[in-house]
């Protein structure tokens, strides 16, 4: 038996595949003129943000992202030294200038193992990255 595939061109759908797989998404909403919802992914407060929409349906492509709060102004050659470090999330300054950390996906049609995969490595990532940032002592809010 084939495995089922993820699709992401009805976001609600998606939702509920997430809690199918465990997680607990919020609800879907417009954010910005995108749909989106928030869910906890590895302890890790995450947005999702689907892109390439139509009519906020027949989505083409999904963004997480999330932030840290307690992580202020970090120095962009910190930044710039994150990025290249880590492969898979995309690190900069959120408009709060707080750490911000994001990774675009285009999955649909992939099996629920990639997406699974998917959320894992976001989860690793954002505890690396966390540690990155006590290490680096930048986790003072200031």
């Amino acid at each position: 038996m084939a495995e089922q595939v993820v699709s992401i061109k009805k976001p609600k759908a998606f939702a509920q595949l997430l809690a199918e797989l465990g997680y607990k998404p919020g609800e879907v909403k417009p954010t910005g003129g995108f749909p989106s919802f928030s869910v906890d992914i590895a302890d890790q407060p995450t947005g999702v943000t689907f892109g390439g929409c139509s009519l906020m349906e027949d989505c083409s492509y999904i963004v997480l992202s999330s932030s840290y709060s307690d992580v202020k102004n970090p120095p962009a050659r910190w930044i710039t030294k994150m990025n290249d470090s880590f492969d898979t999330i995309k690190i900069a300054l959120n408009d709060d200038r707080n750490l911000y950390f994001s990774a675009t996906h285009m999955i649909e049609g992939v099996p629920r193992s990639t997406l699974r995969q998917i959320l894992d490595t976001w989860g690793k990532n954002a505890s690396e990255l966390a540690q990155e940032a006590v290490s680096a002592k930048l986790d003072k809010a200031k």
